[in-house]
């Protein structure tokens, strides 16, 4: 599996402490009798502390809520402005594909080994249970890995240009054809030309070619990468069935999926 990798606030302290208001206080107090005066100042101090710090909290936690939900819309919400969406998205940054019972999630980085290992042994799988109806399947394309590739962002271009692909439906393939030819990690990977060129084993031509060019869907795949993270997503792959998680998804995925089925 690869894994590419705050601290709770401080307890809110009162402004001020309750003064006791009995007999030496008032005794001692050189302005007078003014004792219960200040023990309810200082009280309503203390109050005031306690509010403030309870606000502070609240407003610190809607902040992340609201970075959160914008991460998560940008991520997936349909038509968004800056952001160019695939043909077949689905509402967790996925590629959907197929509209069967059996609910499949695959998240995939096209530098990981143990992505490609898992993709190569399964995808024919997949696609015979796709295309007889029984599965629908959620691709989640992502950039986790682009430190490993030298400065190239090869995770987030290959993914990418794999979503072009999706809006050819020939995302199995193409994705087929990248883990085929997954370059070394540490390497800058094949560059936008080379993807192109490999869409051509898949019969993929120019709205192809302009799609990877264009660099039509990288945002998207930067998001989309945000958002798994958001959701717990911390290494790839990562395939979930019927949202229970399949732990060890290069050697169980088949079981796992038999079992779904019955």
């Amino acid at each position: 599996m690869s894994d590419p990798r705050s601290a709770a606030s401080p307890e809110p302290r009162p402004a001020g402490s309750p003064v006791d208001a009995g007999g030496d206080d008032r005794r001692d107090d050189p302005w007078g009798d003014t004792g219960d005066a200040d023990a309810a100042t200082d009280r309503r101090r203390s109050r005031r502390g306690v509010m403030w710090g309870v606000l502070a909290a609240v407003l610190v936690l809607l902040a992340g809520l609201t970075v959160g939900g914008v991460v998560l819309w940008n991520a997936t919400g349909p038509g968004h402005d800056r952001v160019s969406q695939p043909q077949a998205p689905n509402q967790a940054g996925g590629i959907l594909l197929g509209n069967g019972p059996v609910e499949v999630d695959v998240y995939l980085d096209y530098l990981c080994e143990s992505c490609a290992v898992f993709y190569v042994s399964h995808s024919d799988r997949i696609a015979r249970e796709l295309e007889a109806g029984t599965v629908s399947v959620r691709f989640h394309p992502l950039g986790w890995l682009d430190e490993r590739s030298s400065g190239g962002r090869y995770s987030t271009r290959a993914a990418a240009a794999a979503v072009c692909a999706a809006d050819q439906d020939e995302f199995i393939g193409y994705s087929r054809v990248l883990f085929e030819s997954r370059p070394a990690s540490g390497s800058t990977g094949h560059d936008d030309a080379t993807l192109v060129r490999m869409g051509d084993q898949v019969h993929l031509g120019a709205r192809f070619a302009d799609c990877v060019d264009s660099g039509t869907y990288l945002d998207w795949v930067e998001l989309a990468t945000v958002s798994a993270r958001n959701q717990g997503v911390a290494s790839v792959p990562y395939v979930t069935i019927d949202g229970e998680v399949v732990q060890d998804a290069m050697l169980e995925f088949g079981s796992a999926l038999d079992e779904a089925l019955r």
